[in-house]
């Protein structure tokens, strides 16, 4: 029995925002110091490790962004018990407990009252107060008041109740899913483990069917399915649109490719007796079902399921239509099952008009990048501010999913709004939170000045100035390679008559105006002033040295006199700077051994100082090491970096690229071999493409332009050959970093 069961062994909770891993820390702790022998809860280390991306925030309202969830499960009663069938209901609370409670409403006369308004297209407020006293437990009822994102975690009885339409007033109120999110989870046992996804990005639409007179044709469902099409196109997604096809095309489209989205619009029928037998009405007496889409051998992420348009029928259709609700509930619950990501499902007749305008609004939002739950929501609020007294089509999407599930992996385009601050305090954080982001793909070069140019006209506009303000703003324009604009506010903060700012921010001036100094260079200025420039940065990094001796103020210097290497032409004077620059590495190594660029560095530097004049490589401070112990040492580094809770750090994660290149110039038979020039360079390809800032992949290619300079002192074949190979991976690697 024993080895039958299966523990968990590690659990790894990833938070954005820091303020709630905090709590959540807390919470676990707490756990911990209980009595907690039935859960054997064990916090592997206490310590929370910092992300590319992390932000902070100014706590005003906690659940502007929090999804509340609520767990609603059918309490069933056994035949022949006297007992009464029930709803259980169970919600998070903000003091890392669950509360729950049974609702003994009797659920027969809620079902009746629900199918009364389910086939009625038209709002009463009177109608959805009533379905929210009848159907939420009094406890729960203040708690949905507060207007919050509600994630409802339903079984597949609870799915079919129209928790969209709950209002808790008559006057002057909107639907709770108007006034915050909605999204649907399910909770059920039956789930797919093995799902194949869809690797390319393409849409089936499926509209109106041809359906040979079984039941009426439906225009609307055309002009959604063609809206669709357009929004499609416009955002330049793989489409193979489907209107008024026959059953035989639709099917042989639908398992001949691969769907990453499904888009159905047309009649939609239920049969209580079957309900794995219900779906889209494709053809006289023919049905696409969910168990159509469980053949697929890849499974769609996204479907939306829009089969209950607004038709009429006759006496003899109807017994295909009956109970809509149910039909999206059973369709929702069967997608969700069988491993599909996000489901919409139009759970009773909608306005035509009104379901194109949801279907636009929601794909649109979708493709800019905004998540589940508030596509969905912008799209429910635009409808219902447009359609609301005449239908209630906006209540009638059942949306299941993970309300921050995502189609296109960008953030959201939207439109900034303009920004009104109050305190400083609002202006630092908006711009901590930016710098954090520029280590992310999460916004292009442009848009992150577009960024910071609002959050400057919000400030200027609120007469709010601080040097922590100031000295962000510096750090972001030097993270995006705008030198001029990061040294202006550097200069702007140093003149200010009560600044205060960090040393830190005095070394990343110095280090602004070197590369900046390079700029001016290939611009044309004259060398001698840049180096004269150069020279007194030197200086200045000498007085910081005063303060504190640090390996990092080393680095910086060495940094310094390698551009001086590359700016002066004099062979003698060149050699010189560049011998500068690997004496400043390692000393920097003496500081402190572990300071991995400044060891990376030396060994490249030092081994082409060897190459160029026959030298020994530089002692380090810990030791007189051979190659051997090099080696070793890198070898060792390298497994330092496997440490656990390491924060995210860019200059970390290079660092076995930079011990890969070290290796190669300490090991001229392995640099004979092509394949580990292409293994380093694939390293750094392979962490650009999802972290480092421009200015911090500028800073590398500009490294190899001068390892490349420093080869060129040499008329040595091999030492000329290194060149080649340095220049050859950073013309192809700089592709990697184009401002947009």
């Amino acid at each position: 029995f024993k080895n039958s069961v299966k523990t968990i062994q590690h659990i790894e909770f990833i938070e954005l925002y820091e303020d709630r891993a905090l709590s959540c820390m807390y919470a676990i702790s707490k756990l911990e110091s209980k009595d907690n022998k039935g859960y054997n809860v064990r916090i592997g280390s206490k310590k929370i490790k910092s992300l590319f991306g992390s932000k902070t925030r100014l706590i005003t309202d906690p659940s502007d962004e929090w999804w509340n969830r609520i767990t609603v499960k059918m309490k069933k009663v056994k035949e022949g018990s006297n007992d009464v069938q029930s709803l259980l209901f169970s919600a998070t609370t903000g003091d890392a407990r669950e509360e729950e409670r049974e609702l003994f409403s009797s659920t027969p006369l809620i079902d009746l009252f629900i199918d009364q308004v389910s086939t009625q297209n038209n709002w009463n407020a009177c109608a959805a107060k009533t379905i929210f006293e009848l159907l939420i437990p009094n406890v729960f009822k203040e708690r949905l008041k507060k207007k919050g994102n509600i994630n409802w975690i339903l079984d597949t009885d609870t799915a079919a109740y129209p928790w969209e339409l709950l209002q808790d007033s008559t006057a002057n109120a909107k639907p709770l899913c108007i006034e915050a999110g909605m999204i649907r989870q399910l909770a059920t046992a039956d789930y797919s483990v093995n799902i194949k996804r869809v690797a390319g990005e393409k849409a089936l639409i499926i509209g109106d069917p041809l359906l040979n007179g079984f039941v009426n044709q439906l225009p609307g469902a055309v002009k959604e399915a063609k809206a669709v099409e357009t929004v499609f196109s416009n955002n330049g997604y793989a489409k193979n649109s489907l209107i008024n096809a026959s059953a035989a095309d639709i099917i042989s489209s639908f398992f001949c490719d691969d769907y990453k989205i499904i888009h159905l619009a047309g009649h939609g029928a239920f049969n209580p007796a079957s309900p794995k037998q219900s779906g889209m009405v494709i053809g006289d007496g023919k049905f696409l079902t969910t168990f159509d889409i469980e053949q697929m051998s890849t499974i769609p992420e996204l479907v939306f399921v829009n089969c209950c348009h607004l038709g009429k029928t006759s006496g003899v259709d109807e017994k295909y239509f009956e109970q809509r609700y149910r039909l999206a509930a059973n369709i929702g619950t069967e997608l969700i099952r069988i491993g599909v990501k996000a489901v919409i499902a139009a759970g009773w007749s909608v306005n035509d008009d009104a379901a194109m305008d949801f279907a636009q609004v929601f794909y649109a939002r979708m493709f800019a990048g905004y998540n589940f739950g508030d596509a969905v929501r912008d799209a429910r609020t635009n409808i219902y501010d447009k359609y609301r007294f005449n239908n209630n089509t906006w209540g009638a999407y059942q949306c299941y999913g993970d309300p921050f599930y995502r189609l296109i992996n960008r953030s959201a385009g939207k439109k900034e709004e303009q920004r009104n601050y109050l305190i400083a305090r609002e202006v630092e954080i908006d711009l901590h939170n930016l710098r954090n982001s520029l280590d992310i793909k999460s916004s292009t070069w442009k848009e992150t000045l577009d960024q910071m140019s609002v959050i400057s006209t919000a400030k200027v506009r609120a007469d709010i100035q601080s040097s922590e303000i100031m000295e962000t703003e510096a750090a972001i324009y030097f993270e995006l390679s705008e030198y001029a604009l990061a040294i202006e506010k550097f200069e702007a903060l140093k003149n200010e008559e009560d600044a205060t700012f960090s040393v830190a921010s005095l070394e990343k001036y110095c280090n602004a105006r070197c590369k900046k100094y390079v700029e001016d260079f290939k611009a044309g200025a004259n060398p001698d002033i840049l180096i004269g420039k150069l020279n007194n940065v030197i200086a200045e990094l000498n007085e910081l040295l005063k303060i504190n001796s640090t390996a990092e103020r080393k680095v910086l210097q060495a940094s310094a006199s390698k551009r001086k290497g590359l700016i002066t032409s004099d062979a003698e004077a060149k050699l010189q700077a560049y011998k500068d620059a690997v004496t400043y590495y390692t000393e920097a190594v003496g500081i402190n051994k572990n300071a991995s660029y400044a060891f990376s560095h030396m060994l490249v530097f030092g081994s082409i100082l060897f190459m160029i004049e026959n030298t020994a490589l530089p002692q380090i401070k810990y030791g007189d090491l051979s190659k051997i112990q090099v080696l070793k040492a890198i070898a060792d580094k390298r497994k330092a970096l496997e440490l656990p809770y390491r924060n995210m750090d860019y200059w970390d994660l290079v660092d076995e690229a930079a011990y890969d290149l070290s290796w190669l110039f300490l090991d001229k038979t392995a640099a004979q071999d092509d394949s580990n020039w292409l293994k380093v360079e694939d390293k750094f390809r392979s962490i650009w493409r999802s972290a480092g800032s421009i200015g911090k992949k500028n800073a590398e290619l500009e490294n190899f332009e001068i390892i490349s300079d420093m080869l060129s002192l040499s008329i040595d074949k091999t030492v000329q050959w290194y060149a080649v190979k340095i220049d050859a991976m950073r013309i192809r690697l700089a592709k990697e970093v184009v401002k947009k």
